[in-house]
C-alpha cells in the first residue's frame, strides 16, 4: 500500500501539526507501507524510513509557489496511484483532509478587512479549501473537536468526519 502525506512545510520543527504528521508518516512506513512526504520547501534532518518528494519551486510569490505546488502534488498522485492521500493543507483532492487549527474559510472571517500579503495567503487556503470541501466526493475529514466538526457540516453537509481530540494525540 502506497500513502502520501502532503504538507507545504515538512520539517517537524514547523508546528505541532507537522510534527504530528510526520509521526504518523513514520509509523506507517515501519509497519511496511510505503510512505511518501510530498512538500515544498526544503527539509532538514530527513526520517530514513520516508520518501521525500519535493515538488514546486520557491520563485515567486506565494500564490504562484502555491498554486504550482497544487499542480504538481495532484500529478505526483495521479502518476503514482496513491491508495491514500492525507493532507494537512488545502490541496486539489485528498483522501484524508485534516486542517491545522480551524477550517481556512473562518481563518479568512477572523482576519477582518487587513490587507497584505498574509490575508491574500489565507483567502487562496480558504479558496482552495472550498473546492476541496464541495468536491463530489469530498475527503474524510478529522477536526479537533466536536464544535469544529459541526461548523463543517453545517458550511459544506460533508458526512465523513471523524473528532479526534488533541489531547489524544501524542506531542
Amino acid at each position: 500500500m502506497q500513502i502520501a502525506f502532503v504538507t507545504f512545510n515538512a520539517d517537524p520543527k514547523h508546528s505541532k501539526a507537522v510534527r504530528n504528521m510526520m509521526k504518523n508518516a513514520s509509523d506507517f512506513a515501519s509497519l511496511g507501507y510505503r510512505v511518501s512526504v510530498l512538500h515544498c520547501l526544503p527539509v532538514k534532518g530527513m526520517s530514513k524510513n520516508l520518501t521525500y518528494v519535493r515538488l514546486g519551486r520557491q520563485d515567486g510569490p506565494f500564490e504562484s509557489v502555491y498554486r504550482r505546488f497544487l499542480t504538481e502534488v495532484d500529478q505526483h498522485i495521479t502518476t503514482n496511484c496513491f491508495n491514500v492521500v492525507y493532507s494537512i493543507l488545502p490541496i486539489l483532492r485528498c483522501g484524508i483532509y485534516e486542517p491545522y487549527d480551524d477550517l481556512a474559510q473562518e481563518s479568512v472571517a477572523k482576519t477582518g478587512f487587513l490587507s497584505g500579503w498574509f490575508n491574500r495567503k489565507k483567502k487562496l487556503f480558504a479558496d482552495v479549501e472550498r473546492d476541496l470541501l464541495s468536491l463530489a466526493t469530498p475527503p474524510i475529514v478529522l477536526c479537533h473537536s466536536r464544535e469544529m466538526a459541526s461548523r463543517i457540516t453545517a458550511a459544506f453537509n460533508i458526512k465523513n468526519i471523524a473528532v479526534i481530540p488533541r489531547a489524544s494525540r501524542p506531542l
